[in-house]
């Protein structure tokens, strides 16, 4: 069961890894981490299809080849756990500035559910300061967009939440989490507290930390349906920050697997 779990989240993996390829890389250094976690999946199927038609010199190795899946499983509880843990210790700041991180817009110009939910915790957050923070809402415009989504989570918190426009500052130039958060701290020059989706929240914080922006993450709610599907590909992304150490440590775990097994076999 654990190894049809790994596969699985294996798949998965690579899915998501060639789509950020896709979208963000175009580079073949970027490349190798997707094509390795596919050949490994199309071998974990074909050793679990033919498992009866290799001949017996071959099995001590092909035992092995399904193991690795419990690497990438082993991964994703500690990413699960980790996030879970986060969530429970970070607090609410006791000052600003804060931002909100954007996401893709209804219509190209409208706040979805998920973004409102974002810009509603910081500003739940803000009301409860001592003095209200200046806060940040960090979002380019993409090509299907009709305007940034720095200025569409603007308007939502003006219009619909009350939040004093002279306290807003837009950075319109960011394309992906790791951009806002950069751009942000440029202009912040300070620390500060970044609101974004619940399962995104750990993966931005690692993000803060690769490029030195001392940042903490808070979380507006996901529904539970989304949330299931969103952690998968939080957790595809967190393995793509550091995607020659898991091709290592794999590495290892099948040299060292395969040494069990053939000393046993012999």
């Amino acid at each position: 069961m654990g190894n049809i779990a790994g596969l699985f989240l294996v798949i998965t993996l690579a899915y998501h890894s060639f789509q950020s390829w896709r979208k963000w890389q175009h580079s073949l250094h970027q490349l190798v981490f997707p094509l390795v976690l596919l050949v490994y999946a199309i071998a974990d199927i074909g050793i679990w299809l033919l498992n009866d038609g290799f001949s017996i010199s071959l099995k001590p190795i092909l035992v092995v080849i399904p193991w690795l899946s419990l690497y990438v499983l082993w991964q994703f509880l500690q990413f699960i756990s980790s996030s879970i843990l986060y969530g429970l210790v970070v607090k609410r700041p006791i000052h600003g500035p804060i931002v909100v991180l954007g996401g893709g817009l209804v219509d190209g110009q409208y706040v979805g559910r998920i973004v409102g939910n974002r810009i509603q915790a910081a500003v739940k957050d803000a009301t409860k300061m001592s003095e209200y923070p200046t806060i940040i809402f960090s979002g380019g415009q993409g090509k299907d967009e009709l305007v940034s989504e720095a200025e569409a989570m603007r308007d939502f918190a003006v219009k619909r939440l009350n939040v004093p426009c002279e306290k807003t500052i837009l950075e319109e130039h960011s394309r992906n989490t790791y951009e806002n958060l950069r751009n942000s701290a440029k202009l912040t020059n300070s620390s500060f507290t970044f609101y974004t989706s619940e399962y995104h929240v750990f993966r931005g914080v690692l993000l803060a930390k690769k490029q030195g922006v001392n940042a903490q993450g808070r979380g507006g709610y996901t529904q539970f349906p989304y949330r299931g599907i969103a952690f998968l590909r939080e957790f595809a992304g967190v393995m793509n920050l550091n995607p020659k150490q898991h091709i290592i440590y794999g590495t290892l775990w099948f040299v060292s697997s395969a040494m069990v097994i053939l000393i046993n076999f012999i």
